[in-house]
């Protein structure tokens, strides 16, 4: 009697990491400061990002994103997308992905929405994330693999944090985007480890 293959039992990692906002020479931040004589650049703390990795081996990740919890509060789980590599390869030798937006959540605040219907700044973002975490797997660790990002970030900071829902953004949007993937990253390779 043939047994079909199971699933691996889940491994939970998480982190908290500290955003600090960094102002580019050139924004509006920046010249503020270069008013001051030679003063160095501040770092900002903006807010702690809470990252949560559940994999089940090495080809399937399920992430949340959210900011740190405070006291009591505990965040909802969020938009989610997820994103499959495919044995596919295109003309330019890169494997195809395959994104769906799987829930959306109605926004809570005004600032979430976009003009689109059941379009967020969440869902972009996760979608996104996604995205980059597959080709990351695909191109440093050399599989393909499936991940599913829940985003919970919201309310008042939410667009300089996760830019617009048509991907465009602020000079913060990119920092924190690159500091979340950098962490959720390394995250995700430490599965190869254990």
């Amino acid at each position: 009697m043939l047994t079909p293959p199971s699933m691996p039992a889940p491994n939970t990692v998480a982190v908290r990491v500290p955003f600090y906002y960094q102002a580019n020479e050139g924004s509006k931040g920046a010249e503020m400061r270069a008013d001051r004589a030679s003063a160095p650049m501040e770092l900002v703390f903006v807010t702690n990002v809470f990252i949560e990795v559940i994999a089940f081996g090495t080809r399937f990740f399920w992430v949340h994103i959210s900011e740190s919890p405070t006291s009591q509060y505990v965040p909802r789980l969020g938009t989610c997308s997820v994103a499959v590599g495919l044995q596919l390869r295109r003309d330019d030798g890169r494997g195809s992905i395959s994104s769906s937006l799987l829930m959306e959540y109605e926004a809570t605040r005004q600032q979430d929405t976009s003009a689109g219907a059941n379009s967020s700044v969440q869902s972009a973002f996760s979608t996104s994330l996604s995205q980059r975490l597959v080709r990351g797997i695909a191109k440093q660790l050399g599989t393909q693999a499936t991940v599913y990002v829940n985003c919970a970030i919201e309310g008042e900071r939410c667009l300089s944090l996760l830019g617009t829902d048509g991907g465009s953004g602020f000079d913060m949007t990119f920092q924190f985007g690159a500091l979340v993937y950098r962490e959720t990253f390394q995250l995700v390779a430490q599965q190869w480890d254990v």
